[in-house]
């Protein structure tokens, strides 16, 4: 918890990534409970990631990601050269 407290404190948005599963993991990165750790040390902000190397992967898993949020107040941001362009 540490290492989050040093991102939240400096701003840094964590990415939700959901290529482990086509990897032969069981869920997505950070897992569910990770991210409750990250909320309730007062991160507010993600990102979603597939970590596409093929366009059928684009996006991919994505429910997972969305499951994984459910409960939580975090807000899924994107970012176009480095600046948030979209919220959800």
């Amino acid at each position: 918890s540490e290492v989050l407290q040093k991102l939240i404190d400096n701003g840094i948005v964590i990415e939700l990534n959901t290529s482990p599963p086509r990897m032969g993991y069981p869920e997505i990165f950070p897992s569910k409970s990770l991210l409750k750790k990250y909320y309730d040390l007062g991160g507010r902000n993600v990102t979603l990631g597939s970590d596409a190397h093929r366009l059928e992967d684009i996006a991919g898993d994505f429910e997972m990601a969305e499951d994984a949020l459910s409960g939580l107040d975090l807000k899924v941001i994107m970012f176009r050269d480095r600046w948030v362009v979209e919220t959800e």
